[in-house]
């Protein structure tokens, strides 16, 4: 499954978290939302302990999530799953620092893309990763240096042997949340908010 929690209700501006997983012919599936106050680790440990209420007792083999700390301190507490960071954060992450170098066609911007998403194994991962860091002076850049520090959160080399039902990245908790915007108006109050959201759950078991 993956759980992502970066739609916000605009009219009281609180995090909205959705489960989505996949089907077996690998379409996307809502296993269930919820409204935050907040995002500390109390209230993920609170939600994970209800989700896995909600599922009648069954943990996930894995759960794919933004870098979140104290999500991953409630995971790990409440859930008997592999925890593993979305890789669509990491380029975006990096952007952020880059500058020049994350230019449209950049070589570095190529290489970083293929390090983040095509190494097979960890040897070919790490040696790609030095040499990007030789060629561009890049060994002592801090965020480069923060990304790499928990590369077996998010590096395919270091979970090439967990399911994760051809998922790899939060997209479609992301394609989720663009479902949410069509349905549920800006300035929604909460009961408007709860009513729609049901509706794109039945729409979506309609489908099914």
């Amino acid at each position: 499954i993956t759980f992502d929690t970066t739609y916000r209700t605009n009219l009281y501006d609180m995090p909205f978290g959705l489960f989505v997983a996949v089907n077996n012919h690998f379409r996307s599936i809502i296993f269930g939302g919820v409204m935050m106050r907040d995002e500390k680790e109390e209230s993920f440990r609170w939600v994970f302990r209800e989700f896995i209420r909600m599922v009648g007792g069954k943990h996930p083999q894995t759960i794919l999530t933004d870098q979140a700390r104290s999500m991953e301190i409630a995971i790990k507490a409440e859930m008997q799953t592999q925890y593993i960071v979305g890789a669509s954060g990491i380029p975006e992450k990096a952007k952020e620092s880059m500058g020049v170098l994350w230019s449209k066609n950049s070589e570095f911007k190529m290489e970083f893309h293929k390090l983040v998403h095509h190494m097979t194994t960890e040897e070919e991962f790490e040696q790609g990763w030095q040499q990007m860091l030789d060629k561009y002076s890049l060994k002592k850049h801090p965020i480069l240096t923060q990304i790499y520090e928990v590369r077996h959160k998010w590096a395919k080399p270091y979970f090439m042997g967990v399911f994760c039902a051809k998922m790899t990245s939060t997209q479609r908790s992301e394609s989720a949340n663009h479902m949410l915007k069509e349905y549920i108006p800006l300035d929604a109050q909460r009961i408007c908010f709860v009513s729609q959201f049901e509706k794109i759950q039945f729409d979506r078991e309609s489908e099914e």
